[in-house]
């Protein structure tokens, strides 16, 4: 079975997310293509498992100076997703790919789908929507740009979400098939995360997660007092 992982790395979360999906396919007997977005130098590494685990690490440098993030942010994604279907392309000529799994970025996938004929998966972590009331100014700007690039889902040949809340929405807001959007919750590895053994461990709060609005850690001063105050 010749398996595509396609990601763009925006966040750690991302990529720690593709790497534990790649090894488990890996154990099925997949061979699993990870394509993302690395510095001008970087080159297609070979992992372990017997090379059955490629990472093909695409300059999506803009070749031009802005000290805007969201402009570059937007426009690097967008030529992330132009250069990863050329090499996307060459790689399917040498043996099929069976299936392109994306995360983040739409537009490459889905001309991947339409040029090669090939199966579709995307995995949505959130509507764009949905933080809406969260956004900045400057964020707002690129909504529209966000709204035809959520777009492309309607042509996925499956949708995955990380929750049942997160499914409904998004059935709702793209008007998508049902019978095609999959809840599945992030995985926990139970080799790593064990339960903690016997005596008193006090009183402790965890958050993880990255330091924005729509996290919500504006409250964590007052969880946390309210908590331990208890």
């Amino acid at each position: 079975i010749f398996t595509l992982i396609f990601v763009s790395k925006v966040l750690f979360f991302y990529t720690l997310h593709v790497f534990n999906l790649s090894r488990e396919l890996i154990k099925l007997g997949c061979e699993v293509h990870v394509f993302t977005s690395a510095g001008k130098n970087s080159k297609a590494r070979f992992f372990d498992n017997g090379g059955r685990l490629i990472v093909h690490r695409i300059n999506a440098s803009l070749g031009i100076q802005t000290k805007d993030y969201l402009v570059k942010k937007n426009l690097s994604r967008m030529t992330f997703d132009t250069k990863v279907v050329n090499e996307i392309i060459k790689e399917h000529k040498n043996s099929p790919f069976d299936l392109v799994h994306s995360h983040i970025t739409y537009n490459g996938a889905l001309m991947a789908k339409q040029l090669l004929n090939i199966r579709w998966v995307h995995t949505i972590h959130l509507v764009q929507k949905a933080r809406l009331k969260f956004m900045s100014l400057e964020e707002r700007k690129f909504l529209k740009v966000s709204k035809w690039q959520e777009s492309a889902l309607s042509c996925a040949d499956s949708v995955i979400t990380v929750s049942e809340t997160l499914k409904e929405l998004v059935v709702k807001t793209h008007n998508l098939d049902e019978s095609k959007v999959f809840a599945i919750p992030n995985g926990v590895d139970r080799g790593i995360y064990v339960e903690p053994g016997e005596g008193d461990y006090g009183k402790r709060v965890l958050y993880i997660g990255r330091f924005s609005m729509e996290k919500g850690i504006e409250f964590l001063p007052e969880i946390i007092d309210g908590t331990l105050s208890k």
